[in-house]
């Protein structure tokens, strides 16, 4: 809209859960296809194809949500070194992007948003023995903010009730490793 003429035919913007400052989710899926597949199938397949879409790129987060080990930020648009050679032109193109954007819309923006959804508000990274960078559960925070949503809601107010409730027996059921 600010870029390509659209503010000559728009008048009004209306964004229905759009994601303002990018998805902190979006690195999670770019680095590790979790998620996007039931039960993980071909989720590095997806993943490979995924990288190869731009638009990945455009919504990685552009508030400090990406942390290392020690707790600093990363900023996952000037720092490359969480992603293959082969993809940062498409990094390089998303910070492009980003810069382009204005802070703020020169039109009318009304924007939605639900309660009670599930995000990624936060991403862990740590280097593995190889040295590339590697997301990691926070499983403590994970198990809060499932048991926090199943007191919240009442099983058939939010769609996310039941599956927090599995999230919480699979994050706390023993098992051998």
């Amino acid at each position: 809209i600010e870029n390509l003429g659209g503010k000559r035919k728009i008048s009004r913007l209306i964004q229905i859960g759009g994601p303002m400052r990018g998805s902190a989710r979006s690195i999670d899926i770019l680095m590790t296809g979790r998620g996007i597949t039931p039960m993980g199938f071909a989720a590095e397949d997806l993943r490979r194809t995924v990288a190869t879409f731009p638009s990945m790129y455009q919504l990685l987060p552009t508030t400090n949500c990406v942390f290392d080990d020690q707790g600093a930020s990363i900023n996952v648009l000037e720092d490359s070194s969480w992603i293959d050679d082969e993809y940062e032109p498409m990094l390089r193109s998303a910070r492009d992007f980003h810069r382009e954007l204005p802070l703020r819309s020169s039109i009318s923006t009304v924007c939605i948003f639900g309660y009670g959804l599930k995000t990624t508000t936060e991403v862990r990274l740590q280097r593995n023995a190889a040295g590339n960078w590697q997301p990691t559960p926070d499983f403590v925070r994970a198990l809060e903010l499932h048991r926090r949503l199943v007191s919240e809601f009442r099983k058939g107010t939010s769609r996310y009730h039941d599956e927090s409730q599995g999230h919480i027996l699979r994050i706390t059921a023993p098992a051998l490793s």
